[in-house]
C-alpha cells in the first residue's frame, strides 16, 4: 500500500513539474497595451505587459499539441495570435504594429514554423470590408491577384511546417475563403461605385468558375466560410444581376426558383433550399408563406427536415394575415404595466428592437422619417418595443436617442419574452404591422428603409 502511495505521489509530482515546464516570451513593438489575455484549455489568464512591451508566461501544458491563444493584441475582427505547444516548449514571438495594415508577427523557439503559419491563418482580413475597400481602388483582376498573393504566402508557410496531412484541409478552407473574398467584391461595385453588380467583365468570368453542384456542401466541416456560402453568393448575384428574371416574385420564392434553375444536383439543391427555408423562418416569414413553402417542398429531399419545417409552417400560419394578434405584457419607461392589446384602435407599425442590436440602430433613422411623415395621421401609431433583458440599458438608449414615438419593453427579455415565443421572433430587427382591430397584417412587415412599407401603410390607412 505504501509503495502504491509513494508511486502515485511521484507520478503527480512528475506531472506537476511537467505542467510548469512551458514558457512563452513576447515582445510588443508600437503597441500601447498594459495587459493581455492568454487562453488554453479551460484556462484564461490576464497578464501584465511591462513598460517596454515585454511579457513572460508559464502555461501549465500537460498535453501535447495544446492550442494557446493570445488575445487583445491584434485589434482586428477575429484575429488572434495562435501557438501550439507541447510540455517543455519554449516559444518566443515579437509583434510589430503596422498602423496602415496588419501587424507582423515573428516567431522563434519551438514550433516556430507551425506557430507562424497558425497565426498567419488567423490574422486574415475581414472578408467583407477588405474586399469592398479593394474594389473601390482596383478592378477585379487586381483585387483577385491580391487575394491569390495572400493565399500563396499562406501556402508557402504551410510548406515550411512540413506536415502536408495536417495542412491540406486548412489550405482547402483558405482557398474557399479566398473565393468568398473575391466574391464579395461585387457588392462593393454597388455600394461604393454605384455600378451594377455585373459591371466588371473579369468578375463575371470568375462567377462561372463556381461549381453550383459541388457536393462538398453536403458534408462541410468549416464554421462560417462554407461551400454553401459560396453557392449562396452566386445565387444572390444571379438575382441582383438579372432583376427581371423573376419579376414580381417575393425574395424567398425568387430564391427557390433560382435554386431550381441554377443547381442540377437534387441533393445539393435540397441542401441549399433547406438553408434558405431556415433563413426565411428565422426572419419571420411573410405574407407569401403558403406560396413560399410550396416552392420549397418541390426541392426538399430530406423527410426529417421537411417534417420540422411543416411544424414551423403550421405555427406561422396561425400568425397569418387576419388572425388576432397574440397578447402579452409590456411596460412603459415609467414602469406602468399594460397589455399589447391596450394599444388597439389604430394601425400599429411596431419596431421590435434592442439596445445592443446594430442592425436595429441602422433602421431607426428611417423609422423616424416615416414617423415624421405620418405623425399627424390619426389612423396610425408608430411604436418601439424593446426585447432588452436589461431595463437600464433600454432606458439609457432611449435617453440617448430621444425617440418621439412611444416606447415599451416586453416582460422576460429576448430569450424568455412572451412576444418572442408567440410571434416566433428569433432575430431582430423585426417589424410588425397590426390593424385597428388588433388583427395581424404582417408579423414580418418591410423595414422602414424598404420603400415597400409605404405601399402597405397606404393600403391599410
Amino acid at each position: 500500500m505504501k509503495r502504491l502511495f509513494f508511486t502515485t505521489c511521484l507520478l503527480l509530482a512528475f506531472v506537476a513539474a511537467l505542467a510548469q515546464n512551458a514558457t512563452i516570451k513576447g515582445t510588443l513593438k508600437g503597441f500601447d497595451i498594459s495587459k493581455l489575455r492568454i487562453s488554453y484549455g479551460k484556462t484564461t489568464d490576464t497578464l501584465a505587459v511591462a513598460s517596454g512591451g515585454t511579457f513572460l508566461y508559464n502555461p501549465e501544458i500537460t498535453t501535447p499539441k495544446t492550442k494557446v491563444t493570445v488575445l487583445d493584441v491584434i485589434k482586428l475582427p477575429g484575429s488572434t495570435i495562435e501557438l501550439e505547444m507541447n510540455p517543455g516548449n519554449v516559444s518566443e514571438f515579437t509583434v510589430t504594429n503596422n498602423p496602415s495594415g496588419s501587424p507582423t508577427v515573428t516567431f522563434t523557439g519551438d514550433n516556430a514554423a507551425l506557430n507562424t503559419y497558425l497565426t498567419a491563418c488567423n490574422v486574415l482580413p475581414n472578408p467583407n470590408n477588405w474586399a469592398l475597400e479593394q474594389c473601390v481602388k482596383h478592378p477585379f483582376a487586381t483585387h483577385a491577384a491580391n487575394v491569390d498573393k495572400m493565399l500563396n504566402e499562406l501556402g508557402a508557410l504551410a510548406a515550411n511546417v512540413n506536415e502536408p496531412a495536417r495542412t491540406a484541409k486548412d489550405l482547402e478552407m483558405l482557398n474557399l475563403y479566398g473565393d468568398l473574398l473575391k466574391f464579395s467584391y461585387t457588392w462593393g461595385l454597388k455600394l461604393y461605385r454605384n455600378l451594377p453588380v455585373d459591371a466588371d467583365a473579369d468578375f463575371n468570368t470568375f462567377t462561372r468558375t463556381i461549381d453550383m453542384n459541388d457536393r462538398r456542401v453536403l458534408h462541410e466541416e468549416y464554421g462560417g466560410y462554407t461551400y454553401t456560402s459560396l453557392i449562396e453568393q452566386r445565387l444572390r448575384w444571379n438575382e441582383a444581376s438579372k432583376p427581371d428574371l423573376y419579376q414580381g416574385e417575393n425574395g424567398a420564392i425568387k430564391r427557390f426558383k433560382n435554386i431550381s434553375a441554377s443547381i442540377k444536383d437534387p441533393d445539393v439543391a435540397g441542401h441549399i433550399a433547406d438553408k434558405a427555408m431556415t433563413q426565411y423562418f428565422l426572419f419571420g416569414a411573410d405574407g407569401y408563406l403558403s406560396e413560399t413553402f410550396a416552392a420549397y417542398k418541390q426541392l426538399n429531399k430530406d423527410p426529417e427536415t421537411l417534417n420540422k419545417f411543416e411544424k414551423k409552417y403550421t405555427e406561422f400560419m396561425a400568425l397569418g394575415a387576419g388572425k388576432l394578434a397574440p397578447d402579452f405584457t409590456i411596460f412603459d419607461s415609467d414602469g406602468k404595466k399594460l397589455l399589447f392589446s391596450d394599444l388597439r384602435g389604430k394601425v400599429l407599425y411596431v419596431d421590435v428592437w434592442a439596445s445592443w442590436c446594430g442592425p436595429c440602430a441602422k433602421e431607426m433613422p428611417a423609422f423616424a422619417t416615416l414617423y415624421e411623415k405620418y405623425k399627424d395621421n390619426p389612423n396610425i401609431e408608430f411604436i418601439g418595443l424593446s426585447v432588452d433583458d436589461n431595463n437600464n440599458a433600454w432606458k439609457q438608449k432611449l435617453e440617448k436617442e430621444q425617440p418621439a414615438w412611444r416606447n415599451f419593453i416586453q416582460e422576460g427579455g429576448f430569450k424568455n419574452g412572451a412576444m418572442n415565443t408567440k410571434y416566433n421572433i428569433t432575430g431582430i430587427p423585426r417589424f410588425l404591422l397590426i390593424d385597428k382591430e388588433g388583427r395581424i397584417i404582417s408579423i414580418n412587415a418591410p423595414r422602414p428603409s424598404d420603400p415597400k412599407i409605404e405601399l402597405m401603410l397606404i393600403k391599410y390607412l
